[in-house]
């Protein structure tokens, strides 16, 4: 909100959508008076991109990450958290469905082998969401920014919308984590937090079950134009 032209536009206007809380609470602090105006109404996931697909058990505990895993994605911490969990004498899996950096693959690789990471470069979008569907947790990396606490990736509605388990990498106040915590889908762990992630994907080996608070339903696209459309009445 940085010119005359913006301002008047919000403070005329009858309502002020936005997509996380945290960037309500940014503009309310930017003009007065505006914050009883603005709604939270997120991104959200399509129910039929789900339509016709089957959950599958996967023979090994199946960490999965779907989408791009490039430099701003810090793993470091994710990578110390496997070895601890091999200590444990847990096996597992890595499976990643999209493009991973040459230097990512490099220290996964130094870290977790190679007999036990599965690369699926090019795919279409339903088989990324079968092999979301296939896994026994499925990771979630928010890019280390400077408004990394206001990211909400539209891969987290899909991930919900699985019904499994997620664990988030990236600020624990942020609005991720909130939704997550909220839907009871999963935990989120600072990037470094190596021993949390070890600890919540050890319980995850054991029990790949979430135990949901609020429906993932409220993020179906379909539901969320409902919430718009309420707003325009």
């Amino acid at each position: 909100i940085d010119s005359a032209y913006e301002r008047r536009v919000l403070i005329s206007a009858d309502k002020i959508i936005t997509v996380g809380k945290s960037l309500k609470g940014l503009f309310s602090s930017k003009l007065i008076g505006i914050e009883d105006k603005i709604e939270v109404i997120s991104n959200g996931y399509d129910e039929e991109d789900f339509s016709g697909l089957t959950e599958s058990k996967p023979d090994i505990f199946t960490i999965s990450y779907v989408g791009t895993l490039s430099g701003s994605y810090p793993i470091n911490g994710f990578l110390k958290a496997l070895k601890l969990l091999t200590e444990k004498g847990i096996s597992f899996r890595l499976r990643f469905t999209g493009v991973v950096s040459p230097e990512h693959k490099e220290m996964i690789s130094s870290a977790a082998g190679g007999s036990n990471i599965e690369y699926i470069s090019f795919s279409s979008h339903s088989t990324a969401v079968k092999n979301m569907l296939d896994a026994s947790v499925l990771l979630l990396i928010i890019p280390e920014h400077a408004s990394s606490r206001s990211i909400i990736t539209g891969k987290l509605f899909e991930y919900l919308a699985s019904e499994k388990p997620v664990i988030c990498l990236g600020p624990v106040d942020g609005d991720a984590a909130e939704i997550l915590e909220e839907t009871g889908h999963g935990k989120t762990f600072g990037y470094n937090d190596s021993e949390g992630i070890s600890e919540y994907l050890a319980i995850l080996s054991s029990n790949p079950e979430i135990t949901e608070k609020v429906s993932h339903s409220i993020y179906s696209r379909e539901n969320l134009v409902k919430r718009v459309i309420s707003l325009l009445k």
